[in-house]
């Protein structure tokens, strides 16, 4: 059976010729009436190819539209339902045949035998679905609703493996990252314990420090001068009712801050004023422990004693304890801030205390 039948002005063979040999490319069955078989009548051949075609295709032209038998096959075709009309020259309403200007034409106006170009794949396609049985094209439907189903759970799945990969290469990318951080926690650790190690020698050379300061300070109280006995009460007793003596023999120069002045010790006796001077001494060179003093304390004591007996019998060791305690105080200064501009200074200040050598020490660590 012809699949396609095609009517045309015998003028445009020409231009039918192409869209002939493309869709006989495509596979279908064209008949056009270029030769009649010897022996037939040409009207009963045309009908009977006309009756067995599933589509006739009918070729618009200035030419065609001027035909008896182009629109007489038009007419019977559109009446048994196989026409699709083609045009190949553009016409308008009145140019067209009574009752065939309504149906739609696949318009090959412009077409140069693209096979691609749009109007002649439009036209493949209404081919194709005519000529297409019923029941092939419902098991084509479904062939295709499964292939969109598959597609899409293609695409599904594709989708799903680049979540996994994107998903896997975060993970190793964190995996790296864990990595990087545990190298870089066992570089601080280890850091950390050659920090605890120096730590370590440096407590233990202040240990060593203060075991050797402890030592000198030892023998520093060793070799300080001793200290004079202090008064019995009854010498206080003598002592101060000489005082008072004194005081009541020349009352003129008794002021409410007789004690501390110059004149008061003037009226005192060599016995009484030992006695003040031994009691003051006695308080300030008294080690802190067991006073409970901090050495700003002692320090006050020891310019109390040297403000009131500047000339004493301890007057040298007092001086000797002050600036002992001024180092110590300074060195005390110096620990508390750990400037390196600190130690110089102290250093610089004392170059042969009780502390120097722990000073260069400690420049040195710089």
């Amino acid at each position: 059976m012809t699949d396609i039948f095609f009517s045309y002005s015998s003028r445009d063979r020409d231009r039918v010729q192409p869209v002939h040999d493309r869709l006989a490319a495509h596979g279908f069955d064209v008949f056009w009436d270029q030769s009649v078989p010897s022996g037939l009548n040409w009207d009963s051949w045309i009908r009977q190819h006309l009756g067995r075609a599933k589509c006739a295709l009918v070729f618009w032209s200035a030419a065609s539209v001027l035909s008896d038998n182009v629109v007489h096959e038009a007419t019977v075709a559109k009446q048994q339902g196989k026409l699709l009309p083609i045009m190949l020259d553009p016409l308008n309403a009145e140019q067209f045949p009574m009752g065939l200007y309504t149906v739609q034409a696949a318009n090959l106006t412009a077409w140069t035998g693209d096979v691609t170009d749009a109007h002649f794949e439009r036209l493949v396609e209404s081919l194709e679905e005519r000529l297409t049985p019923l029941w092939l094209r419902r098991r084509f439907d479904r062939l295709e609703a499964e292939l969109v189903a598959e597609r899409a759970r293609r695409e599904a799945t594709e989708r799903r493996d680049r979540t996994l990969q994107e998903q896997i290469s975060k993970e190793a990318g964190a995996q790296v990252d864990i990595l990087r951080d545990r190298d870089r926690a066992l570089a601080d650790n280890e850091a950390l314990v050659a920090k605890l190690a120096t730590m370590q020698e440096t407590l233990d050379e202040a240990r060593r420090e203060t075991a050797e300061m402890h030592t000198r300070m030892t023998a520093a109280e060793a070799s300080r001068p001793p200290m004079t006995k202090p008064a019995s009460p009854r010498e206080e007793n003598k002592t101060t009712g000489g005082f008072i003596k004194a005081a009541f023999a020349q009352p003129a120069d008794v002021t409410g801050g007789a004690l501390r002045s110059n004149g008061m010790r003037d009226l005192m006796t060599p016995p009484e004023l030992g006695s003040a001077e031994t009691l003051l001494w006695a308080k300030a060179s008294r080690p802190d422990s067991d006073y409970g003093q901090e050495l700003w304390a002692k320090k006050d004591n020891l310019n109390k004693y040297l403000s009131q007996f500047p000339n004493g019998s301890q007057a040298v060791a007092a001086r000797s304890e002050l600036r002992r305690l001024e180092e110590a105080m300074a060195w005390q200064d110096v620990q508390a801030t750990g400037k390196r501009a600190d130690v110089q200074a102290f250093l610089d200040r004392y170059p042969n205390g009780v502390y120097a050598e722990a000073a260069r020490l400690r420049l040195r660590r710089f």
